[in-house]
């Protein structure tokens, strides 16, 4: 079971990764054609980046800062309705 899991986070993760290069892709295509304020590339390069470090993060087996936030609300509200 520790196998599948592992093949489902890994192929979970290579999906994303392809996402966020799609993404990369057509950021940089509106940078080429300039049809984007640059403050809206550097917005949406800077969401790209942050993707990479969750991903990077999980396939450490690390829960990413960007989540752990949320994780720690559930967990009190878990706690507080009991």
């Amino acid at each position: 079971m520790t196998q599948t899991v592992h093949a489902t986070r890994t192929n979970y993760l290579e999906e994303a990764a392809e996402q966020l290069r799609k993404a990369a892709a057509i950021i940089d295509f509106k940078t080429e054609e300039r049809s984007w304020p640059l403050d809206k590339i550097a917005q949406e390069r800077r969401l790209v980046a942050e993707g990479f470090h969750t991903i990077a993060a999980i396939e450490q087996g690390l829960v990413p800062t960007s989540l752990m936030a949320d994780v720690l609300v559930r967990v009190a509200q878990a706690g507080a309705a009991r």
